[in-house]
């Protein structure tokens, strides 16, 4: 069998009222998954809010739109989603993709995205306890557009690498669109 890892605070050093998490997608170094996991006891109360999966807490980006939930996740006495809106922009750019329906019930899998920032199209269904929606898939998904000025303090990709920009004729191209 698998080992169980028990965790019971955010941080070793947690309070017994901080954000109870379980896998937190962050980043623009991802895509990040998560596969054949359980989520047990993520249980929000009065004074500590849960959830299994969550955007990371206080990140000053948005998130990488390839980032996939699913495959076949089992959740037991757990909130499957939980955004914890803060001051930072991850929690309002959060969309994921829940590749089998595993996290949403929806049979061949949907997106969970966050507040209204985003374009909700029709048939998306607010969930109040996740404060998140579940969007239908669509045939275009999300894209990531990324607009830098290379050599600029933060102009840098993910985990702070510098992007590879291309110079075509003198000009430097300023935007790049990124297939998923």
């Amino acid at each position: 069998g698998q080992p169980v890892l028990n965790r019971t605070y955010p941080s070793q050093w947690g309070q017994d009222k901080d954000f109870l998490q379980g896998h937190s997608s962050y980043d623009n170094g991802g895509p990040q998954f998560s596969i054949g996991n359980t989520f047990e006891n993520f249980v929000s109360t009065a004074e500590r809010p849960a959830g299994a999966l969550v955007p990371l807490h206080w990140a000053p980006f948005m998130l990488f739109a390839r980032n996939q939930f699913g495959h076949q996740l089992t959740f037991n006495n757990a909130n499957r989603i939980y955004i914890n809106y803060g001051p930072s922009d991850a929690e309002y750019g959060w969309n994921v993709l829940d590749a089998d329906g595993s996290v949403t019930g929806i049979a061949g899998g949907a997106w969970i995205q966050s507040n209204e920032t985003h374009f909700l199209r029709d048939g998306c269904e607010k969930k109040a306890g996740w404060k998140a929606y579940v969007c239908p898939l669509f045939a275009e998904g999300y894209i990531q557009f990324t607009l830098t000025t290379p050599g600029q303090p933060g102009a840098a990709g993910g985990a702070g690498t510098g992007y590879d920009i291309p110079k075509t004729g003198g000009r430097t191209i300023r935007g790049i669109v990124r297939p998923l």
